[in-house]
């Protein structure tokens, strides 16, 4: 065997090793910041699986930090994941409906200036903190953390105030396409 392969057999040892003795404190601290213990151990998984793929082993000073700090990147991957794939639901969903308005005119123009000012006025209704919040979070593009350091708001808050906005506005967009009355 030459010098490379016992090298990376030997790394291949102790990335088993450092699952073995750190798998269950990764696993833990992931759970906490994932909510979701799926996507905790499948990223548990990615941290050993990119640190078997470390190019520069011997650059390395403390495998423990490195190996916490590939579980950051991979947290925020997934959680950016987690976001973009929400506004894509939700642009498609809200894309449909302008395009195939139920029981409405065919008046593309005069169904999109209608659909905004119902918007318009869902927004208006909603308390000022919760409008802030879904602007800063829609239209800025900012986290929930990040929200929350913006408004001196817990991120907990800055997520239920968020969650009940959406609720009211789909309310508000079900009573418009099937009720029919004028927001």
């Amino acid at each position: 065997m030459d010098d490379q392969q016992d090298g990376q057999a030997r790394w291949a040892a102790e990335v088993s090793a450092a699952f073995r003795t750190h798998a269950q404190r990764l696993l833990s601290s992931l759970l906490g910041r994932l909510h979701s213990e799926q996507d905790a151990r499948d990223a548990v998984q990615e941290v050993f699986l990119r640190l078997t793929r470390v190019p520069d082993r011997e650059l390395i000073d403390d495998p423990v930090k490195y190996l916490f700090g590939i579980a950051r990147h991979v947290v925020s991957e997934i959680i950016e994941r987690r976001r973009r794939e929400l506004v894509e639901f939700n642009s498609e969903l809200t894309g449909h409906h302008v395009e195939h308005p139920t029981g409405h005119p065919t008046d593309k123009v005069g169904d999109r200036v209608e659909t905004q000012q119902a918007l318009a006025r869902a927004l208006e209704r909603l308390r000022p903190i919760q409008r802030k919040i879904l602007v800063l979070i829609k239209t800025e593009g900012m986290s929930h953390d990040e929200v929350a350091t913006e408004l001196g708001l817990s991120r907990h808050t800055v997520k239920k105030y968020a969650v009940e906005a959406m609720a009211q506005l789909r309310m508000d967009w079900v009573s418009l396409q099937f009720g029919g009355k004028k927001l």
